[in-house]
């Protein structure tokens, strides 16, 4: 799985894991979700499992077809990988959030730091001392 698609996939696992548990339920008795470049995560009717395959789709065909490549979760596997993915989802965040105070914190001292210069030169230039 490529960056890509697993930012795609934690962006779309709030209606993955609703329509999962719809499924398990059997309120529903199908869902696919477009992972990107050919990656699908899936469930359909008659299937007791949630499927992460790649598909597979040319010039002549009107639909794509699912690959032997990916792979096949029961529901506690899926149920496991859901909260795994939730603990990465909440870590991710926490790191923009450090990442966006760091950067706010840096702007903020070079705007401290710039007035203290500029108020420096001009107070050298007008021949007053700085504290």
């Amino acid at each position: 799985m490529s960056p890509a698609q697993f930012e795609k996939l934690l962006e779309n696992m709030d209606g993955i894991v609703e329509d999962f548990r719809e499924f398990r339920e059997q309120r529903i008795g199908e869902f696919k979700y477009d992972i990107g470049d050919g990656l699908h995560v899936t469930a359909s009717d008659g299937f007791p499992c949630i499927h992460m395959r790649f598909y597979f789709q040319n010039a002549e065909m009107a639909f794509a077809l699912p690959t032997k490549c990916g792979i096949a979760l029961c529901f506690d596997e899926f149920e496991a990988l859901i909260n795994v993915l939730d603990q990465i989802k909440d870590r991710v965040q926490k790191l923009d959030c450090k990442k966006s105070a760091k950067k706010l914190n840096d702007k903020k001292c070079f705007e401290i730091d710039m007035r203290g210069i500029l108020k420096s030169d001009n107070e050298a230039e007008s021949g007053n001392e700085v504290e």
